[in-house]
């Protein structure tokens, strides 16, 4: 899925995350990742794997925009 301006979002912690997520950039380039992989560590951070490879972590209380996509 590629996201657009018009696009149902909201807001999720990093610790609400869960695999099949579509993470939405800012607006107007709409940059779109799905998770494949969400690891929590015991220091109360979780590290996201992206379908394009890419790997971030961060605290649980971090906010990230997520796509409402109807499968919630």
């Amino acid at each position: 899925m590629r996201a657009s301006n018009t696009t149902p979002r909201r807001k999720i912690t990093w610790g609400q995350l869960k695999v099949g997520d579509l993470w939405i950039g800012d607006r107007p380039a709409n940059e779109t990742r799905a998770v494949t992989e969400v690891t929590p560590a015991s220091d109360g951070s979780v590290t996201i794997t992206f379908d394009d490879g890419t790997v971030q972590t961060n605290p649980t209380e971090f906010e990230i925009t997520i796509a409402v996509t109807g499968e919630e």
